[in-house]
């Protein structure tokens, strides 16, 4: 025998909302589940870094030779034009031994 589900259906429509909580100042806000999902849960504020870390940032800086990075990224660059038409020369030998296989 198969048991009959009673569903309780009223013509007031009834609004749920769902609790989240705001990381910024601790409290509960409620958000309509249509807004929820057109729009997504509400953006946590991101804190500003503390003094510390930013000491500790402004520290690793100093240690950079600024001159010797641009150096580098000089000769990055360098190679890079050397090498990119060896690369197009190679690109179509290699879509040929993809294909291949």
């Amino acid at each position: 025998m198969e048991e009959e589900k009673s569903v309780n259906v009223t013509d007031e429509p009834q609004e749920k909302s769902i609790n989240i909580s705001d990381v910024s100042d601790d409290s509960q806000e409620k958000i309509a589940p249509f807004d929820r999902m057109m729009f997504g849960p509400r953006a946590t504020r991101v804190q500003p870094a503390p003094k510390h870390q930013k000491q500790k940032h402004e520290e690793i800086l100093e240690q950079i030779d600024l001159e010797e990075l641009m150096t580098h990224v000089d000769t990055l660059l360098n190679s890079y034009h050397q090498v990119k038409p060896m690369f197009k020369k190679l690109g179509p030998l290699i879509e040929q031994f993809v294909q291949k296989k």
